[in-house]
């Protein structure tokens, strides 16, 4: 009978740790929005890839543990009455100053007469890391087909990762 007891006892203190332990680590998934971001190309701008950078900081700390995040949506912006004609392909890539440089969206080719670009982005690649450090960068490679010597291209991109944390 006090055998009985006991495992009945233990029985109940496991389904209760059981309990405690899953409610401590839920899981949260929502969309982080990167808005707004300025490239700018100073020229002289030469035939073949041209590099333009943006950088900001991850507000991830606040949420709990960062445990996933991918690219969902890129979208460059040309300023008002300006398109990307003078692109025929841009690829984008994340770095921080800890990290490899991972390459997350394309566009292949640039549809003519276009002032907004949405990528084609790599929503396998695990950004959990990059952007749990201090400062990410944009990295943005256009092919320019034409040498543009005194030109200088501006334009903004809005971003939107989708993150899971754990609380």
């Amino acid at each position: 009978m006090k055998l009985s007891i006991f495992f009945r006892t233990a029985y109940l203190l496991g389904v209760v740790g059981m309990l405690l332990l899953s409610s401590c680590g839920q899981e949260t998934a929502s969309e982080y929005p990167v808005n707004g971001q300025s490239f700018v190309m100073e020229g002289p701008l030469f035939q073949g890839p041209n590099t333009a950078q943006a950088s900001f900081t991850p507000a991830m700390k606040a949420e709990g543990k960062l445990t996933s995040a991918t690219l969902a949506s890129a979208v460059l912006k040309a300023p008002e009455g300006h398109n990307f004609d003078a692109f025929s392909d841009v690829v984008l890539q994340l770095v921080t100053s800890s990290s490899d440089m991972i390459q997350v969206g394309v566009l292949n080719p640039v549809p003519k007469g276009q002032s907004s670009l949405t990528l084609q982005v790599s929503n396998e690649a695990d950004l959990s890391e990059l952007l749990s450090s201090e400062e990410c960068v944009w990295v943005i490679d256009a092919n320019i087909p034409v040498d543009m010597m005194d030109t200088t291209i501006t334009f903004s991109g809005d971003f939107t990762f989708d993150v899971t944390h754990t609380k």
